[in-house]
């Protein structure tokens, strides 16, 4: 996933950092996402991967947030 961190909530402007990361995973807790320069509040990061998927269907994502997803 190319991953982008604002330094905001509501994605805009130039992101403070991008980098690649393996799967969208986390847990922060009261933390800020590690090395991302971004505080641990009022922040936000934009996941962005293209995957094929083998068959037709209906897929299910899902996403646990206490500020918003």
């Amino acid at each position: 996933y190319q991953a982008s961190y604002y330094a905001n909530q509501t994605l805009s402007g130039a992101p403070v950092t991008e980098r690649c990361e393996t799967a969208v995973n986390y847990d922060w807790g009261g933390g800020s996402p590690s090395g991302a320069g971004v505080g641990p509040d009022n922040f936000s990061v934009r996941w962005v991967a293209t995957r094929p998927f083998a068959t037709t269907g209906v897929y299910t994502f899902t996403a646990l947030s206490d500020d918003g997803a």
